[in-house]
């Protein structure tokens, strides 16, 4: 336990997209901060705020304020995309001083965790030990060294959902429904939907991972054999997915996506779901063919899984603690450990930001099937614990309904 320290101040900002459970991060680490003695500001809309010393002090926030924060099921501070420049970093740093600010947290992704280390190097150029703390934070759940991100166990539960509903009304339709999840280069939460199938006559029948090579002639060999086999398909793809050479199906036979701060792709909008949906249509011939996906509303939501939010919370208040401690590195959730009666604890450890900056951890091999169109028993099994929600039973009345015997077709 960290004594009480007088005279210490930190400056907390959001990166990236929020999530239901990133305000959580926020309202611990201010929480912590209150209890240990010390200043915590919040900077608005990302870096931004740190540029222009658009701050908020939330050191004297009450308890009940506190409470609604840590629930709100947005990005609080707010949040941008932008990748600082060397120049931006050593402004950033000199800002940081100007205010007295002993360390500097950043709650975000792969990407936040370069934006810290870039921010990170420029302090040092100019003689600041101060100390950075990366605080995890992305539904992707594509961050080196977590068991699970932050973010990503409700961005699970909400996507089953959404599939277990149109799964539904797609077999009363009798068509095909493509539905495109989160996940550039990772499959976590596209392989996640496989939770919403509990009979085999369910959807998803197929998912597509980044992580398998994308054919077009074999996606519609197996669209092909689903329909046949039960008169309906429901496919899930990651957005990310790729031929053998790298190049994303999004863009094929189109404009060169948009790119972002990172150059990654904006994947958004990009026609995917459109794109299959028409491949299809050509390919087979199925009249009915529908795509969806699943945007915003992935991270957007309030059905927040109770391990991502004590997660959040967690990752929130070990940064204060790292910060005060004047580390520097990236908080991650290191290890999760269930018990019968249904309680969990979690392990948090702080590595160099190097290990998760700019990187991606992708599914392993044995979570998705040989055919790589769906994922593996042992996928779900590791998800079970987790998510803590487990799907009703999936009722069809054709299953107690007597059939009348055939008069003129036999």
């Amino acid at each position: 336990m960290l004594k009480k320290i007088k005279a210490k101040l930190l400056v907390t900002v959001f990166g990236g997209a929020g999530t239901p459970v990133l305000s959580a991060s926020a309202g611990a680490a201010t929480e912590t901060a209150q209890r240990l003695g010390c200043r915590i500001y919040g900077a608005w809309h990302g870096l931004q705020g740190i540029l222009n010393e658009d701050f908020g002090d939330l050191t004297a926030l009450d308890p009940s304020i506190l409470e609604k924060l840590m629930r709100t099921t947005y990005a609080a501070l707010g949040t941008a995309r932008d990748k600082p420049t060397d120049e931006d970093g050593v402004k950033i740093a000199r800002v940081l001083q100007a205010h007295g600010a002993d360390g500097l947290i950043y709650f975000g992704g792969n990407d936040t965790a370069e934006k810290i280390n870039i921010i990170s190097k420029a302090a040092a150029s100019i003689g600041s030990s101060m100390s950075m703390i990366h605080g995890i934070k992305t539904v992707d759940w594509d961050v080196p060294e977590n068991i699970f991100t932050p973010g990503s166990l409700s961005a699970v539960r909400y996507i089953a959902k959404e599939v277990r509903w149109n799964s539904g009304d797609n077999w009363s339709m009798q068509g095909v429904l493509i539905i495109v999840v989160m996940g550039r280069n990772a499959g976590w939460l596209a392989g996640s939907a496989a939770r919403a199938r509990r009979r085999p006559d369910q959807g998803p029948h197929l998912i597509y991972c980044p992580e398998v090579d994308f054919y077009e002639s074999r996606f519609l060999s197996d669209v092909k054999a689903m329909y046949e086999r039960y008169g309906h398909c429901l496919v899930v793809v990651s957005e990310g997915i790729h031929d053998k050479d790298g190049t994303l199906i999004a863009e094929k036979d189109a404009a060169a996506l948009a790119r972002d701060a990172h150059n990654n792709a904006v994947l958004s909008g990009s026609g995917l779901d459109q794109r299959l949906c028409s491949l299809v249509q050509s390919g087979l011939g199925i009249k009915r063919v529908r795509a969806l996906t699943l945007g915003a509303g992935t991270r957007s939501h309030d059905d927040v899984a109770p391990i991502d939010l004590a997660a959040a919370r967690g990752v929130g208040q070990k940064a204060v603690e790292y910060a005060l401690a004047g580390r520097t590195g990236s908080v991650v959730v290191k290890d999760f450990h269930s018990n019968p009666s249904g309680g969990f604890r979690l392990e948090y450890d702080l590595v160099p930001l190097e290990l998760v900056a700019d990187k991606t951890k992708v599914m392993p091999r044995r979570y998705i099937n040989e055919a790589g169109n769906h994922v593996t028993d042992a996928y779900l099994e590791f998800l079970r614990p987790l998510v803590g929600l487990e799907l009703p039973e999936d009722f069809q009345l054709r299953d107690h309904v007597k059939p009348v015997r055939k008069l003129l077709t036999n």
